[in-house]
Order: structure tokens, then C-alpha cells, then sequence
């Protein structure tokens, strides 16, 4: 009898606990599911990665939800048996309230071994695939990311201006820069064109305009200055010179060393400078005066720049826009880390602090996100442990029946113990990274708490106070 009294009481509560918690982490996903169409009205992404990445995300909210559905569940199921008089049946066939205590505490185990499964490996997975989502998009509605007169950048390395949108969608007056590299980048003006897909690919066609072509040629000419040091140029005779140059044009600088007669063999200087290009680009700036010490020798480190323009112009041409990317954050964050993952870059940055290590050729491991690595792994293996806890508080409702006097008083301190605990739970999860100090505390304070309530249960119940 017993036996069957238990497994009513662990139907009805995993018959509650399932409804309440699917209801509830549905109603969460809707409304986070309307925060995400940002994907496809701002960054462009198809309505197919947009429902696959949101679906992705159920995972993480139940496993967010379900240490405070688990103890909503077993606090309402411990009311309603004991306001239906259900409890009677257990004491009548001689079961005691420390072996129902003992089976509510077994039966969250299995709960916190659920949630363990969620946090360990079924949530990082299926974050890390919601992001794979993104970084394979193709930007299904690039049209939607052009808006009228504004200069639209979401995606990566290109920007487009236009001056209005027909009702057809065609676009009049254009402006398109395309950074290609550091030092090549393309502008394009057209006087009207539209975004067509061709072979499942976005080209945007542009009628009447011009193609502008810039490329900057860079020099370093730090090696004039290292030269005539090896020639036997006293270092304190020209670090006056290149002091002064710190802040002057390069216009100045044939002027300065032409002026300093004091200053041998400056012809060598100028022939070296010209041959450079030094005094022709007025683009380029000294950007800084460094000593090295190691080689006793004080040199000018700086970068001239030369703008090269080639025009061309068009009757109509098609630009491919299946290259560029969202500016979506594409990156594995912690949290998507898989726990292997951040095992292994927690034992690399143990042994070596300052290094970055990439794993598994898809995470990044470095120093910087040490304090953060912690605290994940902290989170996943410590949270499904405040389980029991939840379990063995709402217990404390078999200390009194609904015929005692405080026995409301005492629903309602289980309530807000009960909560207490997750708020703090929460709270100390973003400290734990900090230092061992914080990382023990979050880690032993489940064991503590279970063990202590445990006890003094037991010595309640010992003493027949109900």
C-alpha cells in the first residue's frame, strides 16, 4: 500500500510539473521569439533560420525555469494532498513523515540529474547550433536591410545609400562602398537599380554610374634613419632633428635638414628621402619616436600613404552580395561553449595564463575570458544541486497540518524561503568566477543547506512537533 501511496503522489506531481513547466517555457518562448525578429527585419536572415534559431533556444529556458517549477510543483502537490486529506492515507498504513521526506528527497535526484543533462550537454549544444544557424546565413532579405535615405551597414565591410525607394522596390540614386582589403576599398554611384535573385543569389544591379577604385600604397621609410646611424651619424646631433619632425608635415622635412648645416652628409639623407617618396606625399604623418635600446640607436617609426583613383564608368553592371556577412555576432559565446570544451580550456589556461589556444578549431581560449570560464562551469555543475534543497524546504509543510494554528504562517514562509534560495543561488552564480573564495562558497553551500535542513527535520520529527 505504501508503495502504491508513493507512486500516486510521483504521478500527480510529474503530471503538474510537466504542464506547468511546458506552459510556461512556451508563453517564455513566444516572447522572446518576438524579441528575435530583429534577425530578419534588421539583419536580413530568412524566416527558416530565424524559426530553426529561436527553436534552439527552448533548451536554455527550460533549463532556467526548472529548478522554480520543480518547487512549485512539489509545494503545490504537498498542499493539495494535505488540504484533500491524502496525508491521512500514508499515516494511516504506517508510513512515517520521515520516509515520505526521504522519498520527495530520492525523487529530486532524478531532477537534478535532468537538469544536469540540460546544463552539461543538451543546452550547449543546441545554443552552439542556433549560432551555426547564423553564420551559415546567406541574408535571404537583403532588400529589407535598405532603408531610404541612411546609410545602411549591417552588413559586414559594405555600406549602401540610397536617396528613395519606388513601389516597386527599385532603388534611385545610389551609394555603395565596398571595403575590400586594408588598402583597397570601391565606391560605386548609380542613378538607379533593383536586388534580384538569380540562382539563389542576391546580385544588385545597377544602371548609369561610375566605379571609383582607390588603392593606398604604404611606405616605411624607418630604414633612411637606421643607415645614416651605421654610417656614424651622432645620435644626439639628429635626435634634436627627429624631434622635431614628430610634429611637423613632411613638407618641412627637406626644409629642416637643409637648414641644420650642422648636420653631416645630409644630402644622403635627401637622396634616400625622395628615392622614398618621402617629401612628395603630403597624405603621410610621423606617428611616433622611438628609442631602441638594445641596438643604442633612436630611429622614427612612421607610415606614408599614396591614394591611387581609377574611375570607371557603366551603362549597367550586377554586384554579387552573397559575399558579405551579418554583422549578427556570429562567435561562439561561454555559454555555447560545449562543457568538454571549456574543460580543456580551463586546464590549458592553468598551465599557460598568457597563451591563446583555439579548440577543437572552434573556440577561442585565452586569459580574458578566464573569469567567465569559471563561473560557467561553476553554474553547470553546482545549480542542479539547490534541487534537493528546494525539495527537502517544501518539506517543511509535514511539520504542521492544516488543523494547527500557523499552518498558513507556515505556507507562506516556505514560500519565501523557498525563493530566497533561487534569488541567492543566482546571485552568488556571478561571483563564483571571481576567486576560489566565491567559487567554494557557491560550490559547498548546496551540500550545507541539504544536510542542515535534513537534520533538523529529523529532529523535529523525533520530537512529534507537527
Amino acid at each position: 500500500m505504501g508503495r502504491l501511496a508513493f507512486y500516486k503522489f510521483f504521478k500527480d506531481f510529474t503530471n503538474f510539473f510537466l504542464s506547468v513547466i511546458l506552459s510556461i517555457a512556451v508563453i517564455v518562448w513566444v516572447i522572446q521569439a518576438v524579441n528575435y525578429l530583429d534577425l530578419v527585419s534588421e539583419d536580413g536572415h530568412g524566416f527558416k533560420i530565424y524559426f530553426m534559431f529561436t527553436l534552439f533556444t527552448l533548451p536554455k529556458i527550460i533549463a532556467r525555469i526548472l529548478p522554480f517549477i520543480f518547487f512549485i510543483s512539489i509545494f503545490y502537490s504537498i498542499i493539495r494532498i494535505e488540504e484533500k486529506n491524502e496525508l491521512q492515507i500514508f499515516w494511516l498504513n504506517g508510513i512515517q513523515k520521515i520516509d515520505f521526506i526521504k522519498f520527495i528527497a530520492k525523487f529530486s535526484f532524478l531532477y537534478l540529474f535532468c537538469l544536469s543533462l540540460l546544463n552539461l550537454f543538451i543546452v550547449p549544444y543546441f545554443q552552439d547550433s542556433a549560432r551555426s544557424f547564423i553564420r551559415t546565413s546567406d541574408l535571404d532579405y537583403f532588400a529589407s536591410l535598405i532603408n531610404e535615405k541612411r546609410f545602411n551597414d549591417t552588413v559586414s565591410d559594405l555600406t549602401i545609400y540610397v536617396d528613395n525607394i519606388d513601389d516597386n522596390g527599385k532603388f534611385n540614386n545610389i551609394f555603395l562602398k565596398d571595403k575590400i582589403s586594408e588598402t583597397n576599398s570601391q565606391m560605386i554611384f548609380a542613378k538607379n537599380g533593383e536586388i534580384k535573385k538569380i540562382n539563389n543569389t542576391n546580385i544588385l544591379s545597377l544602371n548609369n554610374g561610375r566605379i571609383l577604385n582607390q588603392t593606398i600604397q604604404q611606405y616605411n621609410v624607418s630604414s633612411i634613419f637606421f643607415k645614416s646611424e651605421s654610417e656614424g651619424h651622432g645620435k644626439k646631433k639628429y635626435k634634436k632633428i627627429l624631434d622635431e619632425l614628430k610634429n611637423n608635415s613632411f613638407e618641412d622635412v627637406q626644409r629642416n635638414l637643409n637648414e641644420n648645416n650642422k648636420f653631416r652628409n645630409k644630402n644622403i639623407w635627401l637622396t634616400e628621402i625622395k628615392s622614398l617618396g618621402f617629401v612628395n606625399y603630403n597624405e603621410g604623418e610621423i606617428s611616433n619616436v622611438v628609442k631602441d635600446r638594445k641596438f643604442n640607436r633612436v630611429s622614427i617609426i612612421n607610415e606614408i600613404k599614396k591614394h591611387k583613383l581609377n574611375v570607371v564608368n557603366f551603362n549597367s553592371t550586377e554586384f554579387n552580395l552573397s559575399k558579405y556577412k551579418t554583422t549578427t555576432i556570429t562567435t561562439p559565446k561561454i555559454q555555447e561553449y560545449s562543457t568538454r570544451a571549456l574543460i580543456k580550456c580551463y586546464l590549458n589556461l592553468k598551465e599557460n595564463f598568457d597563451a591563446e589556444f583555439l579548440i577543437f578549431n572552434k573556440y577561442i581560449c585565452k586569459n580574458a575570458v578566464f573569469k567567465d570560464l569559471k563561473q560557467e562551469i561553476l553554474k553547470r555543475l553546482i545549480t542542479p544541486f539547490y534541487i534537493p534543497i528546494l525539495a527537502l524546504i517544501s518539506c517543511l509543510l509535514l511539520l504542521k497540518s492544516k488543523d494547527q494554528p500557523g499552518f498558513n504562517k507556515q505556507k507562506v514562509f516556505v514560500f519565501l524561503f523557498s525563493l530566497l534560495i533561487i534569488i541567492f543561488s543566482e546571485i552568488i552564480t556571478k561571483y563564483s568566477g571571481i576567486n576560489v573564495v566565491y567559487g567554494t562558497i557557491f560550490s559547498i553551500i548546496p551540500f550545507i543547506f541539504s544536510l542542515s535542513i535534513f537534520i533538523y527535520l529529523n529532529l523535529k520529527l523525533k520530537k512529534n512537533v507537527y
